[in-house]
């Protein structure tokens, strides 16, 4: 049996020893300081948490428009601390390098599109203005069509953006789908939806979904990328032609004094109210009005209320709660 040689060990040298001390000694000094900016950060955090609740507690005790400011502030500035294009970076440019998140607040992925980040970033702060109603309501659906737009363009043509499963980049386009369900749920009330609205919409999804499934025809996932696309393009559409129809509707009211025939609500924590009048157009029937919870508590069954109604900028008539009618 044989008995396997070992090389005889190269001595170490005092210099290389002391090279190897040295670095051990940083590399347990940027533990340190890791750990010192890790507890740091989660106290930074925690602050920011307990400062936020108490001013959303305080907003909500004394004054509901500072609320509603509080809020939009809060949302446009996460929106832009999310961002990924450049523009927190340029922002906080100037921002000290060894102070509370330097490294998170100067960097930004320079492989992501540009103009893909900058849609999806301002498509959310426009969400959020439209969402609260702030007044120019006309000139946030605009450039929030823009970036949908910009964000469609990128999510047709672009693999990257495709969200295929595992793509890179697949959380930058969920503005797509996402702003636009919320804007379709909060537009779609107190809306007479026609068939020409229907059509049009239907149209405008089939080709673009044509176009999609052309240019994806080859790749990966297709049949799921498809049902995606075909989501995406109608939620788009809808909700897209919808705030046409409404914010870019300069037609003039006309004034309904109509009765209150009946009133219900519906759902649980985040209950709906309707009251029920004559409907203007089909007298023999009625038509539900969506109203918030203080209009809702406020007006009983007999109560004449005055309805305004604009004709569309699509021609689907939209319509609101005005006033209760002077009684006479």
């Amino acid at each position: 049996m044989s008995r396997r040689k070992h090389k005889r060990r190269k001595p170490i040298s005092a210099e290389e020893k002391e090279r190897r001390r040295q670095l051990a000694k940083e590399r347990k000094k940027r533990q340190k300081l890791e750990k010192k900016r890790n507890i740091r950060d989660a106290i930074a955090i925690t602050l920011g948490i307990i400062l936020f609740s108490v001013i959303l507690i305080l907003s909500a005790i004394f004054n509901e428009k500072l609320l509603l400011i509080f809020f939009i502030a809060s949302a446009v500035i996460l929106t832009l601390l999310l961002d990924q294009s450049g523009i927190r970076s340029l922002i906080f440019r100037w921002y000290p390098d060894r102070f509370l998140f330097a490294d998170y607040l100067k960097k930004h992925d320079t492989e992501r599109a540009v103009p893909m980040q900058l849609a999806n970033t301002i498509s959310w702060c426009m969400f959020m203005l439209i969402i609260f109603e702030i007044r120019y309501k006309y000139i946030w659906t605009i450039i929030w069509l823009i970036c949908i737009g910009v964000g469609l363009y990128y999510m047709l043509t672009t693999e990257e953006y495709s969200l295929e499963k595992g793509a890179k980049y697949e959380c930058s386009v969920l503005f797509l789908l996402i702003t636009p369900t919320f804007l379709l749920l909060a537009v779609i009330n107190n809306v007479r939806i026609t068939i020409p609205f229907i059509a049009f919409t239907a149209v405008f999804t089939v080709i673009f979904s044509i176009i999609y499934a052309i240019h994806i025809y080859n790749g990966n996932q297709v049949f799921t990328r498809i049902i995606y696309g075909i989501i995406v393009l109608s939620m788009c559409a809808s909700s897209g032609f919808l705030l046409i129809n409404k914010n870019l509707d300069f037609s003039e009211p006309k004034n309904y004094t109509l009765v209150i025939e009946d009133k219900d609500y519906s759902g649980g924590k985040n209950t709906t109210y309707y009251i029920y009048t004559q409907d203007w157009n089909t007298p023999n029937e009625l038509i539900d009005i969506k109203v918030n919870s203080d209009i809702y508590h406020s007006l009983e069954i007999g109560d004449s209320v005055i309805i305004e109604t604009h004709s569309g900028s699509l021609k689907a008539e939209h319509y609101n709660y005005k006033q209760k009618a002077p009684v006479q």
